[in-house]
């Protein structure tokens, strides 16, 4: 590593008091706090306070004001005026012909001074055994330091960016990666699935299907080849891995649990064939935090090489908030906003479920109206999905999948789907869909802004086998007679 010496810092601080455009751009980079000299600490203090004050450098008048004021003030300080004063001429005079070297040696020594900060600021949290998500927080952040120098945002009619930016915006956003649900008629309408980056959220009252529907999301994720990490907050791991037992198998708990030698066997067909990875963790409810997720997702990546397609988590409102405020809704709304940085953080796309509230539970059409505690949940989330569904269509394993926020599309939709909870599985039903009719909404819909109604008088699909690729088959052959 590049030794930052005494005299480097000093061409550091000198390009910091006389060019103003180096200021202005490292100034989030280089803290005064970050020199290791204390004169140079102080004679930064005073250079950043005057810019701050000012918008402009402190003139040599002003600076050796500002020195003579400083050392004045302090006995200790005043036994050390002329070397305060001989550090000043030396920023006159520094020879500023290497600039270029020093701009690129400039956020490395940011950087480092961060990281070393951060670590000195921890060590009576790690002594104490607590803490640990401010030490994280704080080592991250230290790590951050100077990643967003030069990046001003977009010049919308700069001839040389209109170019790059049409492509970017209309011919590889075509391209970009989506992870599909596995249910049809859902991904038609998201264009096939849900894009890496993005954040998915199911609302639905309590029994409706909200982790049967996760299930089935990461079934498909994973059947597509892709690495699942699936986080519980309120269900074990051994009940969770269950529910994935019954989706990939097409089977009830009581058949799988008369039939553990096949059952065996069908999986480890499955795993073999499968280059999508599934890990399922648990934490007790209201102690993982997004930090949390960052580390162990970092964890994974080192000891395992395991790099999450996508992030599953059931659900984030019993998460635990990285910051703490007055209010639980602006806890949840932020604690939102960590949870959909996870997709950007990691390049991949996050679905999770949220509570409705109770007068829910009475209604035939679920809308984001209806989220629990936090409004501002919906304005995070790129896409959600309201589970709706009344007694009798439970009776007949129908649920309705309204689409109730899709920030790249046209919201406002209502799949069909046949849902079996006994096998975990969920699929849309494209015949039920189409011989729905529409309905003028009555009277208490048009006042309460519901949806339109779709009314149907018809049979339930009869159940497809598993996703119909010949591994699903041959485990399906496998578990003939359970």
């Amino acid at each position: 590593m590049y030794d930052f010496s005494g005299s480097f810092q000093t061409k550091i601080l000198a390009l910091l008091w006389r060019d103003s455009s180096f200021f202005t751009l490292y100034s989030e980079t280089v803290k005064p706090q970050y020199f290791e000299s204390e004169i140079h600490i102080d004679l930064a203090r005073i250079i950043f306070t005057h810019y701050e004050k000012y918008e402009e450098p402190p003139s040599l008048e002003a600076m050796e004001e500002e020195v003579r004021t400083l050392v004045g003030s302090s006995k200790i300080k005043s036994k050390k005026a002329d070397e305060y004063y001989s550090e000043v001429n030396k920023l006159v005079e520094a020879n500023l012909n290497d600039m270029s070297y020093v701009r690129d040696k400039v956020i490395e020594f940011g950087k480092r001074q961060a990281v070393t900060q951060a670590i000195l600021d921890s060590i009576d949290d790690v002594k104490a055994g607590k803490n640990y998500d401010k030490v994280e927080e704080r080592i991250k952040s230290a790590t951050q330091v100077g990643e967003d120098i030069g990046d001003h945002g977009t010049d919308y009619f700069s001839e040389e960016s209109i170019d790059a930016r049409l492509e970017e915006t209309y011919e590889k956003s075509e391209d970009l990666e989506k992870i599909p649900t596995g249910i049809e008629l859902l991904d038609r309408v998201m264009g096939g699935g849900l894009g890496r980056k993005e954040l998915g959220i199911v609302i639905a009252p309590p029994g409706t299907g909200k982790t049967l529907t996760l299930i089935n999301i990461g079934a498909s994720a994973i059947n597509n080849n892709k690495n699942v990490l699936h986080l519980s907050f309120e269900m074990s791991e051994e009940k969770v891995a269950q529910r994935y037992d019954m989706k990939f198998l097409n089977r009830s708990k009581d058949a799988i649990k008369g039939n553990l030698k096949k059952v065996s066997k069908a999986l480890k067909m499955l795993g073999n064939a499968r280059k999508g990875k599934l890990i399922i963790k648990e934490f007790p409810t209201r102690t993982c935090t997004p930090d949390t997720v960052r580390a162990l997702v970092t964890k994974l990546r080192i000891s395992k090489g395991f790099v999450p397609d996508l992030i599953i988590l059931d659900y984030p409102d019993i998460m635990k908030p990285s910051r703490t405020y007055g209010e639980r809704r602006h806890e949840l709304e932020m604690l939102y906003e960590d949870v959909r940085a996870l997709g950007s953080i990691f390049d991949c796309a996050v679905w999770g479920a949220s509570q409705t509230n109770r007068s829910a539970l009475d209604k035939k059409v679920v809308t984001i109206a209806d989220l629990a505690e936090s409004f501002g949940k919906a304005a995070v989330a790129d896409f959600m999905i309201a589970l709706s569904q009344t007694k009798k269509e439970k009776k007949l394993g129908q649920v309705r999948y309204y689409i109730a926020k899709h920030r790249n599309g046209t919201d406002g939709e209502t799949i069909h789907c046949d849902i079996w909870y006994e096998k975990m599985t969920v699929q849309s039903n494209e015949e039920r869909e189409s011989a729905f009719d529409m309905e003028d909404d009555d009277e208490d819909d048009i006042e309460e802004n519901k949806p339109k109604k779709k009314t149907f008088s018809g049979k339930r699909r009869k159940k497809k086998g598993n996703d119909g690729s010949e591994v699903a088959n041959a485990i399906m052959n496998e578990m003939n007679g359970v």
